[in-house]
């Protein structure tokens, strides 16, 4: 039996025949490797790839010489031609052989290479999958992919680059358990060579491929291109690439459940979202900040008929949130969801429902905190002892939103016009939208855009990643657009939340501006208008545009028209830039700016003067300001 370092994945489990062209240049890292391996060896549906091996025994591209993992189980690269052979035409030695025990039932088992004569040129092929008995849709399947290797030569040296090896639990189980225990110890096997191997791979990244604990980042989706042009090598639609190609799902299901990285998120995450029902404290509040219908922005809203006709809908409002820390009971939602809110009704999945009561909330970061309140009196605390088993809630695990990257797979989870558990895919569109491009100037967060699908309702509700960990809470969507919305990235709300969790009141800095970012083409087209009172000094940095009265700035001399460049020393290339350093700012901290001076023009110091004169060199002066407290602010930074 052999294996070759592969691009494309094959998934006979449970009916579904899965193909997923990944990009080529996509080695696991050490901790993905790992936790694939030891979390995944034994899992319901569990896949090894052969790209997980990739450059056995002989060299990598750049000439680099490796040792084989599997010395111990295969022919020794030196006794090998055919590995050799391979390695040097591709530049990958991509082949290595072992022999595997009769596990005593071969159908489970297909060596393609006795059929093939490939052994010389391209070493043997092998397909270990896991086939359902009297599941003829998936032995078509395989016997298709036999044919095309067979059958056309000009696909054998692109079939040899993408072949794989799975291995599943529940095809030991169907064999008996003499066999399972033989071609168990060759799973371990496996997977102790590539446990060993693991420091010898470069530290990119693969597109997940399914299972409980299926992880990491999905960067290299984007460049999975068409390099094996084979029939059964082009991943030419999205169901392919989530391993659940669009025939699967009707004729090759037949009832059973599909494996995929969206499904496994659902049946982890799910359970730990939640709807949030609120009363507001009046029909007639302001309906742009808090509760009822939001901002035009803000994907929030309500519909009549989610509530008994006992009840005014106009005092009624609903969003999202999930579960933070099971142990507290605590539950994040958005400011505006909750802002406003008389009472809280907390609905989960499984029908239990709970009063909730508003820990805290930030308005700036449009973050809040519910906590689940349970009290003897209504017997609330016993229904609790019987909706969740062990008395505990479920919650949700958290993600590094720095490790996101534009293209990554996102999954948005909310109940958008009262449908609960709602799930939709997408992904990463850009990672630092400035709340001022959002259209909301006075949140002091940098959002994720997504192009999922978020609606009215989703407010407040996880946004994940591929591995179905919180990386961000969905908060907005554009109102003249489909496919763009807004999420706070979770490592920015974590600060937030902390503090609510804590009792404390977070803080901001106020610096007392408003600004934009100044570009050399904005520069080029002011300083080029005739009736233009000056020329503006730089061609990048924050452009002062409004001051506010009295605030930190005016009183330390910032003026409409400065160019902010620098702020404690750091650049300031742009207006977000800027913000990010007044945000890390604390409360009373002495800022240093670097500004430079709009400067007028020399026919406006005539008229000023009452003769020529020449204006003053640009140059840069410093002033300090005072940082403030946002409280006592508004819009301006």
């Amino acid at each position: 039996m052999s294996m070759s370092s592969g691009r494309l994945v094959l998934d006979t489990s449970l009916g579904a025949i899965s193909l997923a062209l990944l990009s080529a240049a996509a080695p696991l890292t050490v901790n993905h490797i790992k936790s694939l391996v030891s979390a995944n060896l034994y899992d319901n549906c569990c896949f090894y790839r052969s790209d997980f091996v990739i450059q056995c025994g002989l060299q990598t591209p750049d000439g680099r010489s490796v040792p084989n993992p599997y010395d111990d189980l295969s022919v020794n690269e030196s006794q090998s031609p055919a590995n050799k052979a391979v390695g040097n035409k591709r530049g990958t030695a991509a082949v290595a052989h072992w022999d595997v025990p009769d596990c005593g039932n071969s159908e489970f088992f297909i060596n393609l290479s006795d059929n093939m004569h490939l052994n010389d040129a391209y070493g043997g092929y092998c397909v270990f999958a896991q086939i359902q008995e009297e599941d003829n849709e998936s032995w078509e399947t395989v016997d298709r992919i036999a044919n095309v290797i067979k059958n056309d030569p000009q696909q054998r040296p692109r079939i040899h680059h993408i072949q794989v090896l799975l291995v599943s639990a529940t095809i030991l189980n169907q064999v008996n358990s003499s066999s399972a225990q033989l071609c168990g110890g060759v799973a371990a096997a496996i997977a102790a060579a590539l446990a060993s191997y693991a420091t010898a791979l470069s530290s990119q990244v693969i597109m997940p491929l399914g299972g409980a604990e299926a992880a990491a980042s999905t960067r290299n989706v984007a460049s999975a291109s068409a390099s094996t042009s084979s029939p059964i090598s082009s991943a030419s639609s999205l169901g392919e690439l989530l391993e659940v190609p669009p025939s699967s799902q009707h004729t090759h299901n037949r009832g059973k459940k599909s494996r995929n990285f969206v499904q496994a998120a659902a049946k982890r995450v799910g359970p730990a979202v939640v709807r949030l029902d609120t009363e507001l404290n009046s029909p007639a509040q302001d309906r742009n900040r808090g509760a009822g219908n939001p901002p035009a922005f803000f994907s929030r809203g309500i519909q009549p008929w989610q509530y008994h006709a006992s009840f005014d809908p106009d005092n009624r409002g609903q969003g999202s949130g999930f579960v933070w820390d099971a142990r507290k009971g605590l539950v994040v939602t958005n400011n505006h969801v909750v802002a406003g809110a008389s009472r809280v009704r907390v609905s989960f999945t499984n029908g239990a429902r709970y009063d909730g009561t508003i820990v805290g909330a930030d308005e700036a970061a449009d973050l809040a905190l519910v906590r689940i309140t349970l009290e003897d009196s209504d017997g609330s605390a016993q229904r609790f002892k019987e909706d969740f088993v062990g008395a505990r809630l479920p919650s949700v695990k958290l993600g590094d939103s720095n490790s996101l990257g534009v293209g990554d797979w996102v999954i948005a989870v909310g109940n958008p016009f009262g449908l609960d558990n709602t799930f939709t895919l997408g992904i990463i569109s850009n990672l630092r939208r400035s709340s001022a491009e959002v259209g909301i100037p006075d949140k002091r967060v940098e959002f994720l855009q997504t192009d999922c699908a978020i609606n009215p309702g989703n407010s407040g509700g996880p946004l994940l990643n591929a591995a179905g960990e919180v990386v961000g809470i969905n908060t907005a969507i554009h109102a003249d657009a489909e496919g763009i919305g807004f999420a706070i990235p979770i490592n920015r709300a974590l600060r937030v939340l902390n503090d609510l969790s804590e009792g404390r009141q977070p803080t901001h800095a106020w610096l007392g501006i408003q600004m934009v970012t100044l570009t050399p083409a904005m520069s080029r087209e002011f300083n080029s208008l005739a009736n233009a009172s000056g020329v503006l000094p730089l061609t990048y940095g924050a452009l002062v545009v409004s001051v506010a009265p009295n605030g930190p700035a005016a009183r330390a001399g910032v003026r409409i028209g400065d160019v902010i460049a620098y702020a404690d020393g750091a650049p300031v290339p742009t207006m977000a830039r800027l913000q990010e350093l007044v945000e890390e700012a604390p409360v009373g901290h002495p800022m240093r700016l670097t500004i430079f001076r709009y400067q007028f023009k020399p026919a406006l110091w005539q008229r000023i003067l009452g003769k020529p004169a020449i204006p003053p060199p640009v140059k840069s002066e410093e002033v300090e300001v005072l940082m403030g407290d946002l409280r006592d602010a508004s819009s301006f930074w």
